[in-house]
């Protein structure tokens, strides 16, 4: 078989031969090459040693930002669970009034009946267990009085470049706080990568938190903060989802 190069490509052959010192037919034989072993490459699955060391066993964690306690949970919900829960929210996003800029939000989630009331309640109880342990963490009792004054879901299943960029891409005009809230927590329920977390934004300085699947944060919300969505390439493949709940003190409500 002959590969017939037309005069661009040729030119384009002739000054990646110069650039790598090499002559214009063994520089394409490696570009060729190399196409093959990536389009046909099997990757060998090496032995691991431990199956231990691959299992998650993070628990809970927690540090200081600029005065302000960050508080990460891991491995909270059973598949069983998680699946449920996103039925209930796939169910409440195909009602036509959804969608927040570029991303699919619940309007309504607080007030539907839910499917799966069971999977939510363990939800919940965690949603408490982690508040009240996070109450202990920072020494303030009176955290347990919060409540639960609202919870939505966000869904970033894909968008245009365009959009992207002007609503999405991580930067000052896209952070936003929750000012009426004492307190937030964010669930990860799907996250195509764990890079895909949430910016906190704090007297100047800026964290980007790992947004891991199946784990919590709780932060101050009323912090400017901002999610750190995947690029279309990605969440047109494998979406983003989350759960968000903002507490309040009980004497708030």
């Amino acid at each position: 078989m002959t590969l017939k190069l037309n005069n661009d490509q040729e030119e384009m052959v002739i000054k990646l031969a110069e650039r790598s010192r090499t002559a214009p037919s063994v520089r394409l034989d490696e570009i060729i090459s190399d196409e093959f072993i990536r389009t046909f490459r099997r990757p060998k699955n090496e032995p691991v040693t431990n199956a231990q060391d691959w299992i998650d066993k993070r628990d809970v964690v927690h540090f200081d930002f600029s005065g302000n306690m960050i508080y990460r949970a891991y491995n909270l919900l059973t598949p069983h669970v998680q699946n449920e829960i996103e039925e209930d929210i796939d169910d409440e996003l195909r009602a036509g009034d959804k969608w927040d800029r570029s991303v699919e939000a619940t309007n309504n989630l607080a007030n539907r009946t839910l499917w799966y009331k069971s999977s939510w309640y363990i939800f919940f109880s965690l949603v408490k267990k982690h508040l009240y342990n996070y109450a202990d963490t920072v020494g303030n009792p009176q955290i347990k009085d919060y409540k639960v004054a609202s919870y939505w879901s966000k869904r970033m299943k894909g968008t245009n470049d365009e959009d992207y960029n002007d609503q999405l891409y991580p930067n000052y005009k896209n952070s936003h706080s929750h000012d009426d809230f004492d307190l937030g927590m964010i669930y990860y329920l799907r996250n195509p990568s764990r890079i895909y977390g949430t910016l906190i934004e704090n007297n100047d300085r800026e964290i980007i938190l790992p947004g891991d699947e199946n784990s919590l944060l709780i932060h101050h919300s009323n912090v400017n903060h901002q999610p750190v969505m995947p690029q279309p390439i990605v969440a047109n493949k494998a979406h983003r989802c989350v759960i968000v709940v903002d507490f309040k003190h009980k004497s708030k409500l």
